[in-house]
């Protein structure tokens, strides 16, 4: 108890001169607020350091959250003959392969890969990748989706996957279309402008980004309850921040509904009066790769408006029954091809990447913000004489004083400002 009064007999000035203690209101005069203390106390250096402190933590969670959260797209390929050797050895075609793809539902590259499976009826393993640690992912140094591995070997980047299943098609498969140049190039557009603009669309708000993550909440992934929840909150505001101040300047997005709408219906003016690009009764390439993309934005708001306000209902439902039903089945990677449940329980991993990501995103800025400035004060006030009453009413009356000139000024500015010219 000695050392609790040694404490505040030495520390109370800085407190009732700042008046943030109960001896102010015992003289009838009302206490400041925390924030208006807090903006006012300390040196300009400790206010510095304070600021710098809570930008690195938050600079820190921010790209802590992105790298956890964000999702990535593959860009490598792998060789074509290796793929043909491990299929082909043994006499087999697509159709005859253990075909699994690990996916993520949000992204428009993993659709296009579900999309070409589908539509091919090839018979394949879904699984879907936790968007945190991405455990599904650990058979391979590369963390990013879509991967798929067929009879043993990885393959990566979406295009390059299509690219490779279609040289394990048989050359007369009842469904398959021949390339061409606009085929081409329209699958080109698709990687290189249209999946671009989905990004902006889907995370254009909050309510939007949110929306697009219930599909962690409503499936059946074997996924824990409190994975779920954190991959949900945490990824909608990383990929709304990612979107709205980089993504979208990267690629000249300013107007993305527009844009988007925009470059649906350039794609309609290119179908012209054809039931698919190919000019065939069937699909062909670029078909699935831009319906694959648009397909990424299924049971969200952003599909509804691009349906509403673009001509492209005709010829999006013809896609949907071309493509059918999926020929894909969920599994999960750590059971060993047995089908998911839905795993509620809460591990402790998934619980401290929760803690964790809240410590770093949101509670240490402010920490740093408000406890530096209080602990300069502090300091500052080390040492200091004890504060008499007639000290402290003086105090008091100068601060309201200049309160009240400080009011009066700013009145007087206003009014000078508003009084018409010539006056």
């Amino acid at each position: 108890m000695a050392a609790v009064g040694g404490w505040w007999r030495t520390a109370g000035p800085v407190w009732r001169i700042g008046g943030c203690g109960g001896v102010v209101r015992s003289c009838g005069v009302q206490s400041r607020s925390v924030a208006s203390f807090v903006a006012t106390s300390g040196p300009p250096r400790a206010r510095r350091v304070a600021g710098l402190a809570a930008a690195a933590t938050a600079v820190t969670g921010l790209a802590w959250a992105t790298w956890r959260t964000a999702p990535v797209w593959a860009e490598e390929t792998d060789p074509t003959e290796q793929l043909h050797a491990a299929v082909t050895a043994r006499g087999l075609f697509l159709h005859d392969a253990d075909v699994t793809a690990y996916i993520y539902t949000p992204c428009p590259f993993s659709t296009k890969v579900r999309t070409y499976l589908d539509y091919y009826r090839v018979p394949y393993k879904k699984v879907e990748v936790d968007p945190l640690k991405k455990r599904q992912l650990a058979f391979t140094s590369y963390k990013k989706v879509p991967v798929v591995v067929i009879n043993g070997v990885v393959c990566c980047d979406s295009t390059a996957i299509i690219d490779q299943c279609q040289t394990l098609l048989p050359a007369n498969h009842p469904l398959r279309v021949p390339d061409s140049p606009e085929q081409a190039r329209w699958r080109s557009w698709v990687d290189e402008h249209l999946v671009h603009l989905l990004p902006a669309n889907i995370y254009r708000n909050m309510p939007e980004a949110l929306e697009s993550f219930d599909y962690l909440i409503n499936s059946s992934f074997n996924f824990s309850q409190s994975e779920r929840v954190l991959a949900r909150y945490s990824g909608a505001v990383i990929m709304y921040l990612l979107c709205r101040f980089k993504l979208n300047k990267k690629y000249g997005i300013e107007k993305p509904r527009e844009e988007l709408y925009a470059a649906v219906d350039d794609w309609v003016g290119a179908l012209g009066e054809r039931d698919f690009l190919s000019g065939d009764y069937r699909p062909g390439l670029a078909d699935l790769a831009v319906f694959g993309a648009l397909r990424s934005m299924e049971g969200l708001r952003t599909l509804d408006d691009v349906l509403t306000h673009t001509n492209v209902r005709p010829w999006y439902e013809r896609m949907q029954a071309a493509i059918g039903l999926s020929t894909g089945e969920y599994v999960d990677a750590s059971l060993g091809g047995k089908p998911t449940g839905c795993n509620v329980q809460i591990s402790l991993t998934a619980v401290i990447n929760l803690l964790v990501a809240s410590l770093l995103m949101f509670t240490v800025p402010f920490v740093c913000f408000f406890g530096t400035r209080y602990v300069a004060a502090w300091r500052e006030g080390l040492g200091a004489e004890p504060v008499s009453e007639d000290q402290r009413a003086k105090i008091l009356a100068k601060r309201t004083a200049a309160e009240k000139a400080a009011a009066t000024d700013k009145t007087t500015k206003t009014d000078s400002k508003d009084k018409p010219k010539g006056e």
